[in-house]
């Protein structure tokens, strides 16, 4: 019988496994969908330890190892985005990540990489940009470039509570930053999938959002909505999806300037937003829908 000598190493991985989950729960702040990760790994191993012991306890046949192996093998292969998530290159630079922000920071980036992606604090006698009219926005070169994808149907919206990165916690809608030779409708549909497990159909552009914070961060965003979808939404390590009518938009928990152009945009007028942000506070705002324009 070899089931009783494959227990052992199972139930140290396991418990391993448990072990280094605890760990992770000190990084909750940046590293939350790892320490979901690790635990379903977990998980799957504990399935396979626990049917270890019965098939030993009870002297079953060992040819039930195999079939076994098989489950554990297809909930590996179904939840293969969310589980192995821990890798030891850079996805943006190609460059080697540390062993801690591998096992206890979200996403695949290196500290440098990193760094150039979250806003930092700076001093702030070196913040220069305080209005939308200190701002070149035609020639200026933004930090990031990024799509947002507002689902609607029969008067319903699919939105999303952040997990991760700029924003985490806030209500949002699903997107993401495009990657390099991607067109942002193709990066709008890729992100509702990797965030909530749907696909988005009927694009339109329907806005065009540009932000500055104090600190030098920026970002451009092109705006979607989407008249359908297939798939089931479901939560990821990313995002929590929930739906909410039209008219119950909650604008208490998303960034302050939504309530500025996204009922405009969901009215059917196109809007184009430049925005000023120090941290989450909006301290200056453009806003042109069509011909009108309005600041503040």
């Amino acid at each position: 019988m070899f089931v009783p000598y494959l227990k052992l190493p199972a139930a140290i991985l396991l418990t391993a496994l448990l072990v280094f989950n605890l760990t992770q729960r000190r990084h909750l702040d940046h590293g939350e969908g790892k320490r979901y990760a690790s635990l379903g790994i977990a998980g799957i191993f504990l399935l396979f330890y626990a049917s270890l012991v019965v098939i030993d306890r009870y002297a079953l046949g060992e040819w039930l190892v195999a079939p076994v192996l098989f489950v554990c093998a297809v909930l590996a292969h179904a939840y293969r985005k969310r589980l192995f998530v821990f890798r030891r290159s850079c996805t943006s630079c190609g460059g080697p990540i540390p062993l801690e922000r591998i096992l206890y920071h979200d996403g695949s980036l290196c500290s440098s990489c990193a760094d150039a992606a979250v806003p930092e604090k700076v001093a702030e006698s070196d913040r220069k940009v305080h209005t939308v009219d200190d701002v070149d926005w035609e020639s200026w070169e933004f930090t990031e470039h990024a799509v947002l994808c507002y689902i609607r149907t029969e008067g319903r919206l699919l939105l999303i509570v952040k997990k991760t990165g700029l924003g985490a916690g806030k209500v949002n809608a699903p997107g993401g930053r495009i990657e390099e030779g991607e067109e942002p409708a193709d990066a709008a549909v890729r992100e509702c999938r990797e965030e909530i497990g749907v696909t988005p159909t009927g694009l339109v552009h329907a806005a065009t959002v540009s932000f500055v914070f104090t600190n030098g961060y920026s970002l451009h965003g092109t705006v979607f909505t989407a008249d359908s979808y297939e798939g089931i939404p479901k939560e990821t390590a990313e995002a929590d999806p929930f739906w909410c009518t039209e008219d119950s938009i909650p604008y208490d928990r998303m960034w302050e300037d939504d309530r500025e152009w996204v009922p405009a945009m969901l009215a059917g007028t196109f809007v184009r937003g430049c925005f000023i942000f120090d941290g989450e506070s909006m301290i200056s705002k453009r806003l042109a829908y069509g011909r009108g324009e309005s600041r503040g």
